[in-house]
């Protein structure tokens, strides 16, 4: 197996159990899915990343995490009538 680095971070505890969750669905592989979320990150597009940053930081400080953490079948269409 190759070698894994260890990164410690802190993250707010709603994130954390959204995040145990969704791993519990792939065996509880959590460096697995942390390399696919950092994955996702990195090829995501300048932009793309500003604007995740921007959602989480907004939803933090507006204390609506917890819908923010849904999937978006949970959330509805998003979209304006």
């Amino acid at each position: 197996m190759k070698k894994r680095e260890t990164l410690t971070v802190n993250v707010p505890p709603m994130v954390a159990k959204a995040f145990r969750e969704v791993v519990a669905q792939y065996g509880g592989k959590v460096g697995a899915c942390v390399a696919g979320a950092m994955a996702l990150f990195i090829r995501a597009t300048p932009e793309e990343r500003k604007q995740v940053l921007q959602d989480v930081y907004t939803a933090e400080l507006e204390g609506k995490l917890e819908p923010f953490l849904q999937p978006p079948q949970s959330r509805g269409s998003g979209k304006k009538s």
